[in-house]
């Protein structure tokens, strides 16, 4: 799969009359590190990606989103819990303040009920 924004990522379906056309972060050990491609964007202007994250699991996870250094000019809507088999979608947005290349790697930890704790990367760009 390749288009704006998306590099070697699955899709998760909803239920079974819907599928989601964004990047996915599958919570679940070796998966893929999805890729948020935010383009060309003009200096002051914001722009908007979604992140599917996907729970496999029998149990809900909490998640533990750490964008470091850059929360001036990366944020992410606040859903934060990913119930049994279900997904979210999350809303990324990047403002830039001046000029210049960006490309950051957010941490992504999750844990549940059941004592489970894993991390995962996102790269953003």
């Amino acid at each position: 799969l390749q288009e704006r924004g998306i590099s070697d990522t699955k899709r998760v379906n909803k239920d079974a009359n819907t599928s989601s056309n964004h990047p996915l972060l599958e919570l679940q050990a070796f998966a893929a590190t999805p890729t948020l491609d935010f383009g060309s964007v003009d200096v002051g202007s914001e722009v908007v990606q979604t992140l599917e994250v996907a729970n496999p699991t029998d149990h809900a996870a909490k998640l533990l989103i750490d964008i470091g250094s850059r929360t001036d000019i990366f944020s992410v809507s606040s859903g934060r819990l990913v119930e049994s088999r279900s997904s979210i979608s999350l809303e990324w947005r990047f403002k830039p303040l001046k000029a210049g290349n960006f490309k950051h790697t957010v941490s992504v930890r999750w844990s549940s009920a059941n004592g489970l704790k894993c991390r995962a990367s996102l790269c953003l760009k």
